[in-house]
């Protein structure tokens, strides 16, 4: 018979009456929510959580691969959002679009779109499958290195969006103005 191990909790925010915490299972299935002091029984720092000390080195890789993916995943949701509420809405024709922002819509986002599917697919599945192997996950990075040259382009040109959208205060306003987040097609957003 397999002893049950606990599973991982890991606190996420804290105040005096409650913890908001994460719980992972033996499967990788993490939970989150908030749960009163009273019902958590504190160990101490170098006390087990899955039957181990809290320094063994297994463990801490398997929390660094954890924590890497679920940032990399957040990251990814982030990126994928703007390309969704702005980039998206801005091509669609239904959409009254200031033709200037049409016109130059290249030089405020760049290649953005590109380097929001490189993170969304081939960087999380590249990082994923090799997850129960940390070894590998460096060479993952190094098998990717020219894709991160998407990064470097980006960042290279920000200057100049940046400059566009102070030069230009219709375009800015618009920015400002607009209502993105809903991303309902046919309608501009302005609210």
């Amino acid at each position: 018979m397999q002893a049950k191990t606990s599973p991982l909790i890991e606190n996420i925010c804290i105040n005096v009456t409650t913890w908001k915490v994460r719980i992972f299972d033996g499967d990788d299935n993490a939970k989150a929510g908030w749960i009163p002091v009273s019902v958590l029984d504190i160990m101490h720092t170098d006390q087990a959580v899955f039957g181990e000390k809290a320094n063994d080195a297994a463990y801490r890789r398997e929390a660094v691969v954890r924590e890497l993916i679920e940032t990399e995943e957040e990251f990814g949701r982030d990126l994928q959002q703007v390309v969704e509420n702005y980039i998206k809405y801005i091509d669609n024709p239904d959409n009254k679009i200031p033709r200037m922002i049409r016109d130059h819509k290249d030089d405020i986002f760049n290649n953005f779109k590109q380097i929001a599917d490189f993170h969304n697919t081939v960087l999380i599945e590249g990082v994923k499958y090799n997850a129960n192997n940390p070894k590998m996950i460096g060479k993952t990075f190094l098998r990717l290195e020219r894709d991160f040259d998407k990064h470097v382009r980006y960042c290279r040109d920000v200057p100049a969006a940046q400059e566009f959208l102070a030069a230009n205060d219709a375009v800015r306003d618009f920015f400002m103005n607009t209502k993105f987040d809903d991303h309902q097609q046919g309608k501009n957003g302005m609210r």
